[in-house]
Formats: C-alpha cells, structure tokens, sequence
C-alpha cells in the first residue's frame, strides 16, 4: 500500500512540475545562460532572427524557436436532451389511413404501425325465468412498432468557441556585451505548449 502511495505521488508531481509557467522558465532561463557566452546559446539552439548593435557596443540578438502548430477542437454546451412521445394511435374509420405514413411527415418519423385487433364479445344471461338479457361488449386494442423519435435540433449543444488552429513559438532577446557574453536574457513573446506546459518556452528550452 505504501508503494503505491508513493508511485500516485510521483505521478502527480510530474503533472504539476511539467505546468511550468512563462515567469518560471524565463527565471530558469537567466540562472542557466546569464554569464554564459551569446555563441554558446546560439550553437545549441539555433541563431538570432534579427540582431541590434547598440551605442556603447552591446548587442540585441533576437531568437525565435519551437514554432509548430496545434488544433483546438471545437467545444459546446451539453446538450438538453427533451423526452419524446410516440405519435397517437391510428383511427380506423372511413378516412383511415392505416399503415401509411401522414402526408408531409419525415420519413425518420413516421410510425410504423403493427395491426390493430377489434374483439366482440356477447353475453346471455337469464337472471330469472321469462327474462334473458344480452350484453354485447367490443374491445378495441393496438400496437405501435418501429417508431423513431425525431432528433432533437442541435444534439452537440450551443457552440461555445469553433475549431481553430494556434500558432506555438517561443521569442527570446539577449542582450551581449563587447565580449559576447549575455548580460540579460527575457521571453518577449510566449505561447501555450504542446503539451501540458503553460510555456511553449519551457518546452523549448528545456525548463522542468
């Protein structure tokens, strides 16, 4: 039992730890590279997009990195489902139209009706001697089979967002002195990850 306590721990640390946020892996990000040299950054992760040398000889390296796509699916409502009643039986009189659909119904709802069974029964009593008495008793019953309720309109629910598709990347500026080393490092722009990080930055950059 307390092994498998133990592994349920792990398992959510690891989900809490890989929702690092864009203020966590920009501060991973400066105790990792401040002080490191601009050439090493740039041959592990690819070069700047654009580059600005400033008056007293820094320079701006702007990176752009981890650029990929994601589709988001679109989300609705629940749906409010409502009961549906199958249709009255059928008459049977002279403008009966037994085993025919109503005129103007849907196919996906128009009954399919089984038969419909007329019984009558007589009854002779002779409650006394001289007297007889005739009861005549008809029963009418029928059944109903294949019967489709109508779907209910708008069965996913109320559109809350559509579908679209997100862009992911990460853009980081460095700044580096006369001696290319970086003297600050910050996220300019961040997205969501791909996965379950809130930082497309702390994906890219490696940041726990």
């Amino acid at each position: 039992m307390r092994k498998l306590i133990s592994g349920a721990a792990l398992i959510v640390s690891a989900g809490l730890s890989s929702c690092t946020t864009t203020e966590q892996a920009s501060s991973a990000m400066q105790s990792r590279w401040l002080g490191q040299s601009a050439d090493t950054f740039f041959t592990q992760n690819g070069p700047p997009a654009s580059s600005y040398t400033l008056a007293n000889g820094n320079v701006i390296h702007t990176w752009r990195g981890g650029e990929t796509t994601r589709h988001v699916p679109a989300r609705y409502a629940a749906p409010q489902m409502q009961a549906a009643s199958p249709p009255p039986l059928p008459s049977f009189g002279s403008n009966s139209a037994f085993g025919k659909p109503a005129f103007g119904t849907p196919a996906s709802t128009q009954p399919v009706w089984g038969r419909q069974v007329v019984r009558t029964e007589t009854k002779v009593e002779t409650p006394q001697p001289g007297v007889t008495r005739t009861t005549t008793v008809t029963k009418s019953s029928g059944a109903s089979i294949g019967w489709t309720p109508p779907a209910s309109a708008g069965s996913q629910g109320q559109l809350l967002s559509p579908a679209r598709t997100e862009q992911l990347y990460c853009e980081l500026q460095l700044t580096a002195d006369q001696e290319n080393i970086i003297r600050s490092i910050r996220i300019s722009k961040d997205t969501a990850g791909a996965g379950f990080s809130l930082s497309r930055c702390a994906e890219v950059m490696g940041v726990a």
